[in-house]
């Protein structure tokens, strides 16, 4: 008793702007609050009404059910998957989860009293129309090709602020044609914050030794300047996925690698829906 009541009066002297905390400040509930974190840990400093959908509705498995109905191969409107949703729960038809292929089981559609979870229309056209449930949706719906270019989060590069944090390999084709209509093929080696050339080869073919000779030069610039290997290689698929288990897994020469996508890099438009937080809701499908 005297230690509760010591405690409770230093929480008092405390400064809660510097250390926030929501933690009884009477004895008798301070005691009741310690006996619960003793029995069940952290969990029992939170409370329990935290993350409670008891009084939600539409629950988590409602909506993922209405998820793998709006991405039926007919492409339906709100109202088609409001009406499949009322004969899944009257037993008419089955439905299977779209991830896992798994049918879905009626009775968890089902309140404490025995009744069917029934949602109006509207309801439906809101969940379906919500942001994170739209990007999900056009995910499957649209092609590659579409999804890619006008929906999918667009890459968010960070311009490196040390030279060698960063070094950057590319192909590309020179401009003046030969004698006989074809053109030079080059490889570079740029260092990303500075821009200076570490290495550079020549060839008439695209191949491995294009890219292995312009590594060599790489070498050679870095080891007669008197400097050490990049921290990461940036590098493309093409050429340079037969090192991924050697000389360009991370950590076996270079710290890092990174392999960039096989196509041309799209801008940062301000005006793109691309964010954050959609990058995060496509690593999580909910279904």
């Amino acid at each position: 008793m005297v230690v509760f009541a010591s405690i409770c009066a230093e929480m008092r002297l405390l400064d809660k702007n510097k250390y926030p905390h929501s933690l009884p400040a009477s004895v008798r509930n301070l005691r009741t609050k310690y006996k619960q974190y003793m029995e069940n840990g952290y969990r029992g400093l939170i409370h329990s009404n935290y993350f409670n959908n008891h009084a939600r509705k539409v629950t988590a498995n409602v909506e993922h059910l209405l998820l793998s109905l709006c991405v039926a191969s007919n492409n339906p409107y709100s109202e088609w998957v409001w009406m499949q949703y009322l004969r899944f729960i009257s037993g008419e038809i089955d439905v299977a989860n779209t991830k896992t292929g798994e049918l879905f089981n009626r009775e968890d559609f089902f309140d404490d009293k025995g009744e069917p979870i029934s949602i109006s229309e509207s309801t439906v056209w809101n969940y379906l129309n919500n942001p994170a449930n739209k990007l999900i949706i056009d995910s499957v719906r649209l092609s590659y090709h579409d999804f890619n270019h006008l929906i999918r989060p667009h890459y968010h590069r960070e311009a490196p602020r040390f030279s060698l944090s960063k070094v950057s390999l590319d192909d590309r084709e020179l401009p003046r044609k030969m004698h006989d209509g074809n053109r030079v093929k080059a490889y570079y080696a740029y260092d990303v914050c500075s821009g200076v050339l570490l290495g550079a080869a020549y060839s008439k073919k695209k191949d491995t030794d294009l890219f292995v000779n312009c590594l060599r030069e790489m070498f050679r610039t870095l080891d007669g300047m008197g400097l050490g290997l990049p921290l990461e290689m940036e590098v493309e698929n093409h050429l340079v996925r037969q090192f991924e288990e050697d000389l360009f897994k991370a950590g076996v020469v270079f710290p890092f690698v990174r392999w960039c996508a096989p196509q041309t890099r799209r801008k940062n438009t301000p005006n793109s829906l691309t964010n954050k937080r959609n990058t995060a809701i496509l690593k999580q499908f909910p279904f």
